[in-house]
Formats: structure tokens, C-alpha cells, sequence
């Protein structure tokens, strides 16, 4: 029997913690950012947390709550160590995700209303206010029509600096529609549509009623795109002392797994989930917490892993790369695809700062733009920091979502047809050991590009094409350039299931003019070194092979085995 739930999904505090789920306590963020500034963001990718812990903070000062206080906190860092400020405030909370982003028009309607049932979940819950002030407040037309009026109300009742704004998903929205093209996007935050205003007058409400705000997200460009209009928050997603506030450490996925009894598969957790490092000064990597959450739910009673070892609702997520990177012209595109997944790195010389996007003025996304955006998303991570930054896949989760994408890219750059039945019958043929299907697979795809685009062709480009096919493969892990004592493997594709076979692969690639002796020489440089990586693994259930291109074509498949 397990001995807790685990709160994959669950965002309310006092049902993670009234209701046996498994809790990680993070409440000493709430003394460090009670000490920090009063206006603050912190931006994470998606499926790190940050709405449990806007619950926890709403739990821990809304005056409402504290009749729950002993029952919820107890046991948590926060309770042995109160701040002055526990239970202090009414707290008006917004979430912007789930808003119909179809049209503009669409948009503004969804934000109205999620701004006017929030206030009125406020002002229903507090007392303090008549029917006649509630009608005042809940018949104006705008967004920041009714926070205004709210904001005025609560100044005739002298209420001063007892506020505190809590916004989760500020930019889920705005992202949407950044998607969608740049021109969209600036008429969203335009002077004068119903977003800027309103963040102008929370803002201006700083002033008299709201003494605090902290709001949550992904990405910087609406912030930045608001300009002077609001231009109060701190941004503390890159400070150090903050990198461990949301996701899971080792430390934390290491007892989470021994509660299970899955310490074996640490190593494979690790590979998938962890990598996360959001400052350059931090040393400790964090695991997406909903992710690991996803593997403890679905480990089952018979100790065996997930048969999917990836979300679903990640793997959906993975189109957020063709959005983002699309705002960049095509060669910008291919050009950072093909450097971070050829050499699951990329450097900058720093993160991009100010995307200001308006109707004036269209900023043109760059290089370095586009990689900082898969930084705030979460498909980079920073990995080391000198003269310059070096960013990398943080693991083989968002790897894989990396390869699909490339795979659709190569797809879309050929007349080639992709039937996904047909692969996924050429992959169960894999797993039942024939590599063969996946060599024509590639052989049909390097036929399409040949002409023009071979004398681009290397191992590297042979390489990422077999991987970016086999990527709908669940019940694989494919790793490039695999080291093995001080040598590299091109791929091992490595598999958990005993039932099916691993392989690891040596390839090599001739041009079309390479001359018989040519051939002979990459053969047996070939047999060398797979004959090494057998040697010095000899892994169980797993085949080694040499397998040698021509221009478009496999000129030698050699199975070694000895």
C-alpha cells in the first residue's frame, strides 16, 4: 500500500495537504519573498508548480484563511517560523489561463469575465461591502473599469496597503496569440486596448489599497511589451536564491522514490525529468515537479515503470517550439534547431532582455531572441556561465520533443508523406529486432533531399534523421554521441523492457564520388570501434551494428558480433 497520494494536477493547497497527498514543503519562500520586493514575477516553464505554491501563498496571508492556519501549515517550515505579515490581507486572486485566444474579440470577453467573477468571489467573500458599493463595482463594462471602482471603494472605506494581488498564469493568453504572429500580438498590448489599461490601473492601485503583488508565468514579453504602464514588478526568475522554489531536488526525488520503493529506476528518472538550472549562479538541478508527480502516480503496484514515459499533456505542449521559433524567419529556425540538436548545446553570449513588441514598433526576433524564449519555456536550461552562456537540452524528455519537431521539420522540407501507421508498424518491427525498417525509412528520406542538400550530409545529419524518426518510439531512450570509456557511440537506442532489444549504432557516411578504398577504410575504422563499445559494455539484450551511407543510400549494415 502506498502511503500517500500524489498530487499530480492538484493545485489547492489545503487539498494537497487535508487530504494524504505526498507534499514537498517549500513554504521558507515565503519568508524570502516577504523580504524581498512587494511587487514581484517569477517566470517557470509550464508543469513546475507555481500554482500550488500562489494557493500556499493565498492560504498563508488571506485573512479569510486563518481559521485553517493550524490545520493546513502545520508540520511546514512557515509554521515553526511565522512572518509578521500571516493572515494580514484581503487577497484578490487571478488566473488568466483557459481564455478563448480564437480571435481578439474572443480575448477581451474571456478576460473580462475572468476579472469579473474574481472580483466578485472578492467582494462577496468580504463583508465589508453593501449591495449598493457591490453594483457600482460589478456594472462597469472594462476590466479596468472594475478594478477601479473596486480600488476607489476600498480607499472611501480607508482601507490602506491591507491588498494583496495574486496573478497565476499572467501571460497564458498573451502567449497564445504570440503564437499566432507578432502583429497580433501588438494588438493585444496596444495603448488603446483593455490590457494595457488594466495592468495601469493595478498599478496606480499601488499607491493607496494593493500593498502587494505576485504574479506568475512563463515568458517575458508581455511584461516587457507593457513598458511604463507597468513597469513596477521585480523579475526574480534569475536570482539564485530562488532556483529551488519551484520543481523538485535530488535530494526531494530521491525520498519520493524510496516511498515507493523505485530507488532502482533513479538513474532513468534522472535521464527524463531533471536538468533544470534558472541562474547562472545556482549549482543544484531541479526535476519538473509535474512530471516526476506523473511517474509516482503511474508507478504501478507490481514496481514496474510507466509504459509512457512522457506525459501526454507534455508531449502536447511540445508545438509551443513551432510557435515560438516560427516568429523567427525559416533559416533562423533550421539554423537553431539543427545547432542545439546536433550538439544538444547552444551559446549566447546572454539572455535576451527587452522584447518589446507594440504597434509602433515590431521588434525583429534574432538568434539570440529565439533562444531565450526556449530558455523561459524550458527546452533550454542554463548549463554553465563565463564570457559567454552555455545553454542545453536540460534532459531526454525535452530532447524527444526536440526530435519530433526536427522530424516535422525535415518532413516539411521534402514532398515526402509521413504515415504515421506505417511508422509506428516500422517501430514495433524494431522492437522486435529488425533494424532494417528504420535504414528504408531514412533511405526514403535522404532520396527526397539528395539533390538538393546532399553535400550538407555527414554522420551528424544521417545521425539526427534515424533519431528524429524513431523519437515516436516511447519505450526507447535514444542518447548521442554515448561515451563509452573516453570513446562515443553515434546512437544508443536503449530501452528498460528486457522483452524488446537495445542497439547501439556506429555510422558512418561516404560522398557520392568516395572511392573503393575509401569505402574499406571507414569500414574498418567502423568495426573498430563498435567492436570497442562491445567490449567494454556487452550489454545484455542489445545488438551492435556498423551501418555506412552513400549519398542517399545504405551501402553496408554489419551486425557485430564479436
Amino acid at each position: 500500500m502506498k502511503r500517500y497520494k500524489y498530487p499530480y494536477g492538484i493545485s489547492n493547497f489545503e487539498t494537497v495537504r487535508t487530504e494524504n497527498y505526498y507534499y514537498v514543503d517549500k513554504t521558507e519562500y515565503i519568508e524570502k519573498l516577504e523580504n524581498d520586493d512587494k511587487y514581484i514575477m517569477i517566470l517557470r516553464p509550464r508543469r513546475f508548480g507555481k500554482s500550488l505554491f500562489l494557493s500556499t501563498l493565498d492560504y498563508y496571508y488571506n485573512k479569510l484563511y486563518a481559521n485553517k492556519y493550524e490545520e493546513v501549515f502545520k508540520g511546514t517550515y512557515i509554521y515553526n517560523n511565522p512572518t509578521p505579515l500571516k493572515n494580514k490581507y484581503m487577497v484578490l486572486n487571478l488566473d488568466f489561463s483557459g481564455i478563448d485566444t480564437s480571435t481578439l474579440e474572443r480575448t477581451e470577453e474571456g478576460f473580462f469575465k475572468k476579472i469579473y467573477n474574481a472580483v466578485y468571489a472578492f467582494i462577496d467573500t468580504h463583508e465589508i461591502f453593501e449591495e449598493e458599493y457591490k453594483k457600482i463595482i460589478l456594472n462597469n463594462k472594462t476590466p479596468s473599469a472594475i478594478i477601479d471602482a473596486l480600488i476607489t471603494i476600498m480607499k472611501k472605506k480607508n482601507i490602506n496597503k491591507e491588498m494583496m494581488v495574486l496573478i497565476d498564469e499572467y501571460d497564458h493568453f498573451a502567449n497564445n496569440i504570440f503564437g499566432q504572429g507578432k502583429q497580433h500580438f501588438a494588438q493585444l498590448v496596444k495603448t488603446e486596448g483593455f490590457l494595457r489599461p488594466f495592468f495601469e490601473t493595478l498599478k496606480v492601485g499601488t499607491e493607496s489599497v494593493i500593498d502587494r503583488i505576485v504574479i506568475t508565468g512563463v515568458l517575458p514579453i508581455l511584461r516587457d511589451s507593457l513598458t511604463s504602464g507597468f513597469n513596477i514588478m521585480s523579475n526574480l526568475s534569475l536570482k539564485r536564491e530562488y532556483n529551488q522554489m519551484f520543481g523538485f531536488n535530488q535530494q526531494e526525488v530521491e525520498q519520493m522514490l524510496c516511498e515507493i520503493n523505485a530507488e532502482e529506476h533513479k538513474e532513468l528518472v534522472k535521464t527524463y525529468y531533471n536538468g533544470y538550472r534558472f541562474s547562472k549562479k545556482a549549482t543544484e538541478k531541479m526535476y519538473n515537479s509535474d512530471m516526476i508527480l506523473y511517474f509516482l502516480k503511474n508507478y504501478d503496484s507490481e514496481n514496474e515503470i510507466p509504459e509512457e514515459l512522457i506525459d501526454y499533456n507534455v508531449i502536447s505542449d511540445y508545438t509551443k517550439i513551432k510557435s515560438i521559433i516560427k516568429i523567427a524567419n525559416e533559416q533562423i529556425e533550421k539554423e537553431v534547431l539543427e545547432e542545439i540538436i546536433f550538439n544538444d548545446q547552444i551559446e549566447v553570449t546572454s539572455l535576451y532582455e527587452g522584447f518589446i513588441l507594440s504597434k509602433e514598433s515590431l521588434e525583429v526576433f534574432t538568434r539570440e531572441s529565439i533562444i531565450t524564449l526556449l530558455y523561459y519555456i524550458g527546452y533550454l536550461t542554463i548549463e554553465n556561465y563565463g564570457a559567454t552562456m552555455l545553454l542545453t537540452i536540460p534532459n531526454y524528455g525535452m530532447k524527444k520533443l526536440y526530435l519530433e519537431y526536427m522530424r516535422d521539420m525535415l518532413i516539411r522540407s521534402t514532398d515526402m508523406k509521413l504515415d504515421f501507421s506505417k511508422l509506428r508498424s516500422s517501430i514495433v518491427k524494431v522492437l522486435n529486432g529488425d533494424i532494417n525498417t528504420i535504414i528504408e525509412k531514412t533511405e526514403e528520406f535522404l532520396s527526397l533531399v539528395v539533390n538538393r542538400d546532399y553535400q550538407r550530409f555527414d554522420e551528424k545529419y544521417i545521425k539526427i534523421v534515424i533519431m528524429s524518426f524513431l523519437s515516436h518510439a516511447q519505450q526507447y531512450t535514444l542518447r548521442s554521441e554515448y561515451e563509452i570509456k573516453g570513446k562515443h557511440a553515434d546512437i544508443y537506442i536503449e530501452t528498460q523492457n528486457k522483452k524488446i532489444k537495445s542497439y547501439m549504432i556506429e555510422l558512418k557516411y561516404l560522398k557520392a564520388n568516395a572511392t573503393e578504398e575509401e569505402f574499406n577504410v571507414k569500414k574498418e575504422e567502423g568495426i573498430n570501434q563498435i567492436k570497442y563499445y562491445k567490449e567494454n559494455t556487452n550489454y545484455e539484450n542489445t545488438e551492435y551494428w556498423l551501418i555506412m551511407f552513400k549519398k542517399d543510400k545504405c551501402v553496408e549494415k554489419l551486425k557485430v558480433e564479436s
